[in-house]
């Protein structure tokens, strides 16, 4: 898992720029030809819907899956959503490069 902080609640926004934190997840990701078959700590995101209670992340080469529009983060008490953590649009974009030439690989932060 990845030891950067938990995405705040002053970040929780529309667009913005994230990566998962979490543990590998192969939940909600269906279609065989999907590439890669498994989030993975490190995988960039895009926040597509920052509804507190259901944060829904559009994960770069999962956008199709349920993964992306149907799972969905909460925001904890404390103010931090767990398992999401902000990035820059440079860091995105590094990694969503990444996701995009490889396949089962693990972005390298």
């Amino acid at each position: 898992m990845c030891d950067r902080l938990p995405l705040a609640e002053a970040d929780l926004r529309k667009g913005q720029t994230v990566i998962y934190t979490g543990p590998d997840n192969a939940r909600e990701i269906y279609e065989e030809h999907t590439r890669p078959r498994k989030l993975c700590s490190g995988h960039p995101g895009r926040i597509a819907d920052p509804t507190r209670q259901h944060i829904r992340v559009d994960w770069v080469g999962l956008e199709h899956e349920p993964i992306s529009y149907a799972a969905g983060f909460c925001l904890e008490r404390e103010g931090f959503v767990p398992g999401l953590s902000a990035i820059t649009e440079s860091e995105y974009e590094s990694l969503a490069e990444q996701v995009r030439s490889t396949s089962d690989r693990k972005p390298q932060l």
